[in-house]
Formats: structure tokens, C-alpha cells, sequence
């Protein structure tokens, strides 16, 4: 469950990262600092829904954004769960690749 794939793009770090299954999410992620604020859409969005407040907030504290399994650039993969338990591990993959101690989901 590394980071596979990390490219700056327009001032956002793409990130491509395995989540608890082996889909692959991708992201995005902006500025430093602690808490992390982590941005997660809702049902058929994508991370793109958050592009007003990644810009907004990335020039003060880190924030990420990731699409969800089955969203966005992120593939279905071999997903064959897809309740609140399995969404919340992939977060989780989240979390501890990009490193953060304290977050604040949004």
C-alpha cells in the first residue's frame, strides 16, 4: 500500500495510491502542515467536487482530496464490497501514506 505514481501538476501533487484492496485512488494533495484536512466526496463525485476549497486552503495547511473506488480516475478495481467498512479502510490508506498524524475529514 505504497504511493505509486507522485507528480506536481498547476500546484497540486497527484497521487496514486493502492488502497485496501489493491483499487487504485487517486488524488490529490496540496501544502504542508498539521491537521491534514481531507476532503471526501459523496456518492457518483469526484474529487474535483472540492476543487474551490483545495485551492482555498492548500496555501495554509495540508489538504488532499482522493476518488473513491469506482469514481473519478480512480478504477473499480477487483472491489467487491462496497459498504462504509471498505470505504472507510481505503481513508484509512490515505491517512497513513500521506503521512498525517492529525485530520479533519470534510
Amino acid at each position: 500500500m505504497c504511493v505509486i505514481a507522485d507528480s506536481a501538476v498547476g500546484g497540486a501533487t497527484l497521487c496514486k495510491l493502492r488502497g485496501h484492496d489493491g483499487t487504485i485512488l487517486v488524488g490529490e494533495r496540496r501544502g504542508e502542515g498539521e491537521p491534514l484536512l481531507l476532503f471526501v466526496h459523496g456518492w457518483t463525485c469526484r474529487r474535483s467536487y472540492w476543487a474551490p476549497q483545495l485551492a482555498r486552503f492548500g496555501g495554509e495547511q495540508a489538504v488532499a482530496a482522493f476518488d473513491l473506488p469506482g469514481h473519478g480516475d480512480s478504477g473499480p478495481g477487483r472491489r467487491q464490497a462496497w459498504g462504509i467498512k471498505g470505504l472507510a479502510a481505503d481513508l484509512e490508506v490515505c491517512v497513513r501514506e500521506l503521512k498525517a498524524r492529525r485530520v479533519i475529514l470534510v
